[in-house]
Protein backbone atom coordinates (compact mmCIF):
# COMPACT_ATOMS: atom_id res chain seq x y z
CA UNK A 1 0.00 0.00 0.00
CA UNK A 2 1.42 3.47 -0.75
CA UNK A 3 1.69 6.22 1.95
CA UNK A 4 -0.50 8.10 -0.68
CA UNK A 5 -3.82 6.34 0.10
CA UNK A 6 -3.49 7.07 3.72
CA UNK A 7 -6.40 9.52 4.59
CA UNK A 8 -7.55 11.50 7.15
CA UNK A 9 -11.00 13.31 7.89
CA UNK A 10 -11.47 16.60 9.98
CA UNK A 11 -14.90 18.17 11.00
CA UNK A 12 -15.40 21.45 9.05
CA UNK A 13 -15.31 23.99 11.43
CA UNK A 14 -18.63 25.85 12.01
CA UNK A 15 -17.09 29.15 10.99
CA UNK A 16 -15.43 27.81 7.80
CA UNK A 17 -18.80 27.73 4.76
CA UNK A 18 -17.93 25.17 2.26
CA UNK A 19 -18.83 23.25 -0.38
CA UNK A 20 -18.80 19.67 -0.99
CA UNK A 21 -16.66 19.28 -3.94
CA UNK A 22 -18.44 16.56 -5.73
CA UNK A 23 -21.79 18.38 -5.44
CA UNK A 24 -19.89 21.18 -7.64
CA UNK A 25 -18.97 18.72 -10.34
CA UNK A 26 -22.48 18.42 -11.06
CA UNK A 27 -23.51 21.98 -10.59
CA UNK A 28 -25.19 21.69 -7.11
CA UNK A 29 -24.59 23.60 -4.10
CA UNK A 30 -24.38 21.78 -0.30
CA UNK A 31 -22.77 22.36 2.63
CA UNK A 32 -19.26 20.34 3.37
CA UNK A 33 -19.14 18.75 6.57
CA UNK A 34 -15.51 17.03 6.44
CA UNK A 35 -11.96 17.89 5.31
CA UNK A 36 -11.15 14.63 3.45
CA UNK A 37 -7.10 14.85 2.80
CA UNK A 38 -4.73 12.38 1.28
CA UNK A 39 -0.56 11.87 2.50
CA UNK A 40 -0.14 13.31 -0.74
CA UNK A 41 -1.49 16.65 -0.52
CA UNK A 42 -4.18 16.74 -1.68
CA UNK A 43 -7.83 16.82 0.17
CA UNK A 44 -11.54 17.73 -0.83
CA UNK A 45 -14.55 18.58 1.23
CA UNK A 46 -17.37 16.37 1.01
CA UNK A 47 -20.71 16.66 2.69
CA UNK A 48 -22.95 13.70 4.23
CA UNK A 49 -24.32 12.31 0.95
CA UNK A 50 -20.65 12.41 -0.80
CA UNK A 51 -18.16 11.87 2.23
CA UNK A 52 -17.37 7.49 1.03
CA UNK A 53 -17.16 8.53 -2.56
CA UNK A 54 -14.72 11.49 -1.66
CA UNK A 55 -12.84 9.17 0.64
CA UNK A 56 -11.89 6.41 -1.72
CA UNK A 57 -11.05 9.57 -4.64
CA UNK A 58 -9.14 11.52 -2.62
CA UNK A 59 -5.80 9.06 -2.60
CA UNK A 60 -6.48 8.62 -6.12
CA UNK A 61 -5.97 12.21 -7.82
CA UNK A 62 -2.12 12.48 -9.07
CA UNK A 63 -2.81 16.34 -10.45
CA UNK A 64 -4.60 19.58 -9.88
CA UNK A 65 -7.10 19.26 -12.89
CA UNK A 66 -10.88 19.31 -12.67
CA UNK A 67 -11.68 17.00 -15.69
CA UNK A 68 -9.00 14.62 -13.86
CA UNK A 69 -11.30 14.72 -10.52
CA UNK A 70 -14.26 14.08 -12.66
CA UNK A 71 -13.36 11.02 -14.47
CA UNK A 72 -11.94 9.90 -10.63
CA UNK A 73 -15.54 10.42 -9.66
CA UNK A 74 -16.68 8.70 -12.29
CA UNK A 75 -18.55 11.63 -14.06
CA UNK A 76 -17.96 12.77 -17.68
CA UNK A 77 -15.11 15.27 -18.57
CA UNK A 78 -15.98 19.02 -19.65
CA UNK A 79 -15.20 19.75 -22.99
CA UNK A 80 -11.82 21.89 -23.67
CA UNK A 81 -12.90 25.21 -24.77
CA UNK A 82 -10.66 26.06 -27.60
CA UNK A 83 -8.49 28.88 -27.42
CA UNK A 84 -8.53 28.82 -23.44
CA UNK A 85 -5.18 29.15 -22.67
CA UNK A 86 -4.76 31.52 -25.19
CA UNK A 87 -4.30 34.85 -23.67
Amino acid sequence: MSDHAITCQHPVPAYFAMPCVRCLLDSRHSQAIVLISAASGHGLAACGAHREATATVVPRIEVDDDNAVRVLFGLPELPVEVGADCA
